[in-house]
């Protein structure tokens, strides 16, 4: 707990200072090494200190960070419902970049999956979509690309789009081929095997 009670006093230095980010921080990362040492429960509080400290930031990119953690914490408790009002709210943020959304989008998507919401599901997934089209034209490095796809590929795959998505993963395979991203193509092939024919 040393490194625990560090980080809280670490905080209490930067609330005499009106730093709230730096306090968030410190709260978040006391949560984290309560996680660590097995205390999951109790580091919900710290998580929770996190989210209420960021909470009057202005920068909301800054703050955002919080608030997805806190959410993962959440759905950990099984507070699955306090867990989506926090990423659909995230979701709202304009500032919140391209990248951020679509690791927020994947888990309403492996959320409405769990519940069976059809409905939100095919929201989450075509609104993925349109976020990684945005992005693999904007795209400079193949990688980027490889990644892109192979994660269309799966979007499609959910929305039952099967001939697109097999379309999408051998578009993968020949990009991966053509920069020698040979670790990549054992996921791909297991993914085209889950595609029904």
């Amino acid at each position: 707990m040393l490194s625990s009670v560090t980080d809280m006093e670490a905080s209490e230095i930067f609330i005499e200072l009106q730093d709230q980010y730096m306090t968030a921080k410190c709260f978040l990362a006391s949560a984290e090494i309560l996680d660590k040492q097995g205390h999951r429960k109790e580091a919900e509080k710290y998580y929770r200190s996190a989210i209420q400290t960021a909470a009057p930031i202005k920068d909301e990119g800054k703050k955002s960070w919080f608030y997805f953690r806190y959410a993962m914490k959440l759905l950990e408790l099984g507070e699955h419902e306090k867990a989506k009002q926090l990423l659909l709210y995230l979701l709202s943020l304009e500032s919140l970049k391209d990248s951020q959304k679509l690791d927020v989008l994947k888990t309403l998507s492996d959320m409405a999956k769990v519940s069976k919401d059809e409905k939100g599901l095919k929201e989450y997934e075509e609104h993925s979509l349109k976020i990684i089209d945005k992005l693999l034209s904007e795209a400079k490095s193949p990688k980027e690309r490889l990644r892109l796809l192979f994660n269309k590929g799966h979007d499609l795959h959910d929305l039952e789009k099967y001939e697109t998505a097999l379309e999408t993963f051998e578009r993968t395979i020949k990009l991966a081929e053509s920069i020698s991203a040979n670790d990549r193509l054992p996921d791909v092939w297991a993914s085209i095997a889950e595609v029904p024919s």
